[in-house]
């Protein structure tokens, strides 16, 4: 069997979200913008590429954790929070950092309250 024959291995770098992280990324673009007091379009695009991220090193579609455990499904949120995090601390100034920090807890906070149900 040649190479060609193989069945192409998916790159997880097209994002695949359900509609409830769809929701979720608004919520947390806007939450955030409110705190640092900056457009949430920029923030959405912080979780969008963390999102990605998250599914490369996973090698997993985000919208797989749909069908995981709540557990399971706030592990993976709490990644994606990290990453979130770890990119936003490195673009924006140290003076906002401490609310940056503040503004990816509140979003984990509204993740639980609102979105890891089952």
């Amino acid at each position: 069997m040649e190479d060609r024959d193989l069945p192409e291995e998916p790159s997880f770098s097209e994002l695949v979200l359900s509609d409830d992280q769809r929701e979720l990324v608004e919520v947390f673009g806007e939450l955030a913008s409110e705190r640092l007091g900056i457009s949430p379009v920029p923030l959405r695009g912080f979780l969008w590429k963390a999102a990605r991220e998250w599914q490369q090193r996973n090698q997993a579609a985000l919208a797989t954790l749909n069908s995981s455990s709540p557990e399971e499904r706030l592990k993976g949120a709490e990644e994606v929070a990290q990453l979130v995090l770890d990119r936003m601390l490195q673009a924006f100034p140290e003076e906002k950092h401490d609310d940056i920090r503040r503004a990816v807890e509140d979003g984990l906070v509204t993740y639980r309250e609102r979105f890891n149900r089952r």
